[in-house]
């Protein structure tokens, strides 16, 4: 059956460009697969590149046939190749050996862990191919020109999606990056180089973006500097980032041309699609930053706001050309995979909180075609991890539908969700400027009781049963992750000790650290 694959992946072309980005040629699974299934021992790494790169061969392989019972079988393998993978990533060794094998398996298992909604353990991987890279030489031009033709290509190939990999985590997870830009003197790769797969150049300049963002704007020392610093950082990095999602360059024409040849027209417009959607959610994220032009009900200025929307618009497009392909599943499992379960999704976020600070109902349609979207994916035997995202987004969403529910009943009402991190407290009087007071900021207690003029809701209200179960839980378990790292709530002598404190500066980086302890809350077991 493997062997049936490899020669499925050799005559589709859509099998090559969906598979192992990081290797250049089918030749080279090929070795790697040779050594694994020949007797005597076989090296971690080679188990990691052979049983990972199984695993999603046969996944792409079952999806080629129209008979269920064939494409049953060929999922089966599928599972028994996953099942190897995890085995050999739990019993790998504290020091792993610093080859270019090691830095691909790397690679390789932090996608994988990524897939599985474990964020933390890709983090511990892909800091270690990070690490591995430099020891190699492998972001050096001088080190690089040693070697031949097709050495280099492969090196800058596995550098530069370690690099792409690493800096998106980072700012997902709210770490410092593990490379340094000034350091890096390795070439890009050229078009012939990062043809033979679904590779794209510009994602370099998004991944730069991404170290930026945090940086300049989210790091601690950043959220140190005045406001007017972090605001003028932040209109910079709009302004490079709409640059880079605007312009198409010669490169990037011939690549999305032969891209469109290899995959068909469809596909090739999802994907872009499904590119745009994760550069805008970094673009709303750096938006965040810019506080709004004049006092109002929220803390998100104008472009932000639209920003969200026009994430969320685009999100309901690529449903759109899924719903009407005829791999509808595979396309939507491919979506949720490469665009929402690997970075915060920060529309999401940015509308939630806007909802519940103004009880915006036109927005709670959009969050609600998310979640709907995130449960068809749920029982899927691949991506059997959406399901925590389902539960975790699928509690924001009641809340902010409890908001609406409120406003609609009982204007001019205030209106409690109680969680053990605290009191979420929002006028919905829409005279009146709307407050949303971020758990960290608050002294956990339980509920006031009703008063005059007031309403208070409790997990257990929540509308939905698993929020009635679980939504104390999920606060529960955010709080458990301790004090916010940028910011704790300041007291009034310190406040009175130094008048010139950022608050804004300690809310900005109190909402990003809130951000991702919920992306944490992935790795918790007990989401499941």
């Amino acid at each position: 059956m493997t062997l049936t694959c490899l020669r499925m992946a050799r005559e589709h072309l859509r099998v090559q460009r969906f598979w192992l980005v990081e290797l250049t040629s089918l030749a080279q699974f090929n070795d790697y697969f040779l050594r694994v299934y020949s007797p005597g021992p076989a090296a971690n790494a080679d188990m990691i590149i052979v049983n990972g790169g199984l695993y999603w061969l046969y996944c792409e392989c079952a999806n080629l046939f129209e008979d269920p019972q064939m494409t049953e079988n060929y999922m089966s393998q599928a599972m028994q190749c996953r099942d190897n993978l995890e085995t050999v990533l739990s019993n790998l060794p504290y020091h792993m050996p610093v080859t270019l094998d090691a830095v691909l398996a790397l690679n390789i298992a932090t996608t994988y862990c990524l897939q599985m909604s474990k964020p933390s353990v890709a983090w511990s991987f892909i800091t270690t191919a990070s690490h591995l890279c430099q020891t190699l030489g492998l972001h050096s031009a001088h080190s690089l020109n040693i070697d031949n033709p097709e050495t280099k290509t492969q090196k800058l190939r596995i550098f530069w999606l370690v690099y792409i990999t690493e800096k998106a985590l980072s700012l997902s997870l709210g770490r410092s990056s593990t490379f340094r830009d000034e350091d890096i003197t390795a070439p890009r790769l050229t078009i012939d180089q990062s043809m033979e797969s679904l590779f794209v150049p510009r994602w370099i300049d998004i991944a730069i973006l991404q170290g930026k963002t945090y940086d300049h704007i989210y790091s601690p020392s950043a959220l140190l500097q005045p406001t007017d610093t972090r605001i003028s950082r932040a209109r910079a990095l709009v302004a490079e980032l709409k640059k880079i999602m605007d312009c198409e360059d010669e490169l990037d024409k011939k690549h999305n041309d032969e891209r469109r040849h290899a995959i068909g027209d469809a596909l090739h417009e999802f994907i872009q699609r499904a590119d745009r959607v994760y550069n805008l959610s970094l673009l709303a994220l750096i938006y965040r930053a810019i506080p709004p032009k004049k006092p109002s009900g929220t803390v998100f200025c104008d472009e932000c706001i639209e920003t969200a929307r026009e994430a969320l618009r685009e999100h309901e497009k690529c449903i759109s050309l899924i719903l009407n392909s005829d791999s509808n599943k595979r396309y939507l499992e491919m979506y949720i995979q490469w665009t929402l379960l690997q970075s915060p999704f920060f529309p999401f976020i940015v509308l939630f909180c806007y909802i519940v600070e103004t009880s915006e109902p036109d927005d709670l349609q959009c969050l609600g075609a998310f979640v709907e979207v995130l449960q068809s994916t749920s029982s899927s035997i691949c991506y059997r991890a959406c399901r925590k995202q389902v539960l975790l987004f699928k509690a924001l969403y009641d809340v902010a539908r409890k908001y609406v529910e409120v406003k609609a009943s009982a204007p001019g009402t205030r209106i409690t969700v109680a969680g053990s991190m605290g009191m979420h407290t929002a006028n919905i009087n829409p005279a009146e400027p709307a407050i949303l007071l971020h758990p960290s900021l608050l002294n956990p207690g339980p509920a006031p009781s009703n008063t005059a003029g007031g309403y208070n809701i409790s997990t257990a209200e929540l509308s939905n049963p698993w929020a009635a179960a679980s939504g104390q839980q999920l606060f529960t378990q955010m709080s458990a992750y301790g004090p916010s790292v940028y910011a704790s709530a300041p007291t009034q002598a310190d406040l009175n000790n130094d008048m010139g404190m950022d608050l804004m500066g300690m809310e900005l980086g109190d909402w990003f650290y809130e951000n991702h302890q919920m992306l944490r809350l992935l790795d918790d077991g007990n989401l499941w």
